[in-house]
């Protein structure tokens, strides 16, 4: 079979496999476009990627507006302490709320009973829990000390709440009792006082000062310490020689403010710490010591 005939035998079959549309299809006339559609997919496709971008946007922006507003009303901003016997913390955020409030020990749990002080302002939660102290039991004539312990990254905004609940309580008790013993300070909280405050069911301010305590004086226990009440603890520290006025910053300056006390009343006020329960046994000493000597004289 020649070349010509192989040729022509395969341009036959393929008009058959398209006897007409082959010719048709040439003859059809070239329609052009009545737009840009390349530039029409384009601009669908960057109107899509601006949507997605804007919801994006939109979602960053609701995240950092709820992270701010978490940042304000959730976040732990200061951690105030209050010990009598019971040991309370109450957790506040930077709007001055109560977020949380933990009772440290059983004798708190009397005192935060059917309380709910979520979302209360710090002032008038302090106020309540010392409704309840007295009402307890916990503070009255004789027992008016009770020690406020403050944790606050800001130290100078912690200061002013500390100073501001400070005159608050002192105030109180001094309305109720004629008599208020109020100790303040301010705390930073480390793996140790943690350690120390859970062992023994109190607040990291008076586990603050029964480490300092027992650091100064190694014959101390601070799980003896832990268990007395913060007027039985003070005097129990000034009969073992503490330096009670360097445990707290200006104490005599804030008395002689709170108090219009003169220097008279704040040595009263270190005598009383002096409770019966701890008399120094330097004076049975003294007292055996003269019945000796009258003994030797009689010889």
């Amino acid at each position: 079979m020649k070349n010509k005939e192989i040729e022509k035998r395969i341009s036959d079959g393929f008009r058959e496999m398209t006897p007409v549309y082959n010719e048709e299809l040439w003859k059809q006339p070239v329609k052009k476009a009545e737009g840009n559609e390349l530039f029409l997919r384009t601009e669908v496709q960057r109107k899509t990627l601006k949507l997605i971008l804007r919801t994006a946007m939109a979602m960053a922006c609701v995240m950092i507006l709820s992270f701010g507003y978490w940042s304000i009303t959730a976040r732990t901003f200061a951690s105030v302490y209050m010990d009598v016997n019971p040991s309370v913390t109450l957790k506040i955020n930077a709007k001055e709320k109560v977020t949380e409030a933990i009772a440290e020990n059983a004798d708190a749990e009397i005192i935060l009973q059917d309380m709910n002080l979520r979302n209360m302002d710090i002032d008038d939660a302090v106020s309540i829990m010392l409704d309840s102290l007295i009402r307890n039991g916990y503070l009255d004539e004789t027992h008016h000390m009770l020690l406020l312990s403050m944790e606050c990254d800001n130290r100078e905004k912690g200061n002013l709440i500390r100073e501001r609940l400070s005159a608050k309580i002192n105030e109180s008790l001094m309305t109720q009792f004629g008599k208020a013993t109020v100790l303040d300070q301010d705390v930073d909280s480390d793996d140790d006082l943690e350690e120390i405050a859970k062992e023994n069911e109190i607040s990291i301010g008076k586990a603050a000062i029964i480490a300092r305590a027992v650091r100064e004086n190694s014959a101390l226990n601070a799980e003896e310490l832990a268990k007395l009440s913060m007027k039985d603890l003070m005097a129990r520290l000034y009969q073992e020689g503490a330096d009670i006025d360097d445990y707290f910053e200006d104490m005599d300056d804030y008395y002689e403010f709170i108090n219009e006390a003169d220097e008279d009343d704040i040595e009263d006020f270190i005598d009383d710490l002096n409770d019966d329960d701890y008399e120094d046994d330097t004076d049975d000493e003294d007292d055996t010591d003269d019945d000796d000597d009258i003994d030797d004289d009689k010889d």
